[in-house]
């Protein structure tokens, strides 16, 4: 079956993509889909999802769907007997529509050419990867699935981090990240504030900031000295748990203060709604502030299932990425504070 597409590629002067892929391509920008799932469209967005395998890709599809995460571009790799990750990062790479690249990999065929335009792409939009295959067990299975040669993980680990792509462990971190460097901008310095209207989640925050590789940061006398003014109640000290009774106005002010403090790289917000006076519609006050605020990142985390459906329905389109965990929500500023560091490094 190769040898027959090679041949037509020759005749025809056209490219393949695949085989021994159930899917194809996706583009929400002008509606193509030419895979079997003909009355599925993600919504349109700017991150491109690039998938070694159908069924991993599929998972990812329909991931995309439910939680209503925006797409650019979806592609469907198989075999690579013609079109390979090279190709798909030159076009994403210059493709307008995509803001972030995300890959599933089961192998590499030319690491060389894959190095070096991943490096190239990077200085533009960020580029996160999954890789399959990493044990001896599966990497046998990688190889009859797609025809990869999987390699070594110490290998594969060291050329991602040349080529400047930050690695992931599992799907849900794949579009989790995806989801953080889709809405927010790179953290450029270690030190997190944490601001909450409950104790317990904060203090678990707070362990997987340090968990992460990541820094409290120890805010200003004046930042904190003007949060206690406005509140006497509420001790400022980082983690800040701004107490129960906390509603839009609070989160305002408090969140202002603690973004104009010079000490504080990126923000992760925590609220929650059942045993508190928060309602959904106060979450739009972390939008107000994130506007004044650009250049910090800021994740919000309404921790819980309902509770997060809840404020999801208010503030999840926006440019605050959402999690249900205050852990998710830590992960998301590392992913940030990872291309950072990448963006960093290629500029010096």
């Amino acid at each position: 079956q190769r040898q027959q597409l090679l041949k037509i590629k020759e005749e025809y002067d056209i490219g393949i993509l695949g085989p021994n892929t159930v899917m194809g391509v996706i583009n929400t920008a002008n509606g193509l889909n030419t895979t079997f799932e003909r009355d599925v469209m993600p919504r349109k967005g700017n991150i491109a999802v690039i998938s070694q395998s159908g069924g991993v890709g599929a998972c990812l599809l329909d991931w995309a769907c439910f939680y209503k995460i925006g797409i650019s571009k979806f592609a469907f790799m198989g075999d690579k007997i013609d079109v390979d990750d090279v190709d798909m990062l030159r076009y994403l790479g210059r493709d307008k529509e995509t803001k972030v690249i995300c890959l599933y990999m089961e192998g590499v065929k030319n690491g060389r050419k894959f190095i070096e335009e991943a490096r190239k792409t990077v200085e533009k939009k960020p580029i996160i990867a999954l890789k399959g295959g990493i044990v001896q067990e599966s990497a046998h299975r990688a190889k009859s699935h797609t025809a990869s040669m999987a390699g070594s993980n110490e290998v594969f680990e060291a050329a991602l981090k040349k080529a400047g792509i930050i690695r992931v462990e599992n799907m849900e971190d794949l579009m989790n990240a995806a989801l953080a460097l889709s809405k927010q901008p790179p953290m450029l310095g270690d030190n997190v504030a944490i601001v909450s209207n409950v104790g317990g989640p904060a203090i678990l925050a707070a362990d997987a900031v340090a968990r992460n590789n990541l820094k409290l940061a120890r805010l200003s006398g004046e930042t904190k000295g003007a949060i206690e003014r406005l509140y006497p109640g509420v001790d400022a000290t980082n983690p800040i748990d701004m107490i129960a009774d906390a509603r839009a106005d609070r989160y305002r002010k408090v969140l202002d203060l603690v973004l104009t403090d010079n000490n504080v790289d990126g923000v992760l917000v925590i609220n929650m709604l059942k045993s508190c006076f928060f309602e959904p519609e106060d979450a739009k006050a972390i939008l107000e502030v994130a506007a004044k605020h650009p250049d910090k990142p800021i994740v919000d985390v309404p921790a819980g299932g309902e509770d997060f459906e809840l404020v999801y329905k208010v503030i999840g389109e926006s440019s605050i990425p959402l999690y249900n965990l205050p852990e998710k929500g830590v992960k998301a500023l590392k992913i940030l504070r990872l291309y950072g560091k990448i963006i960093g490094n290629i500029k010096v």
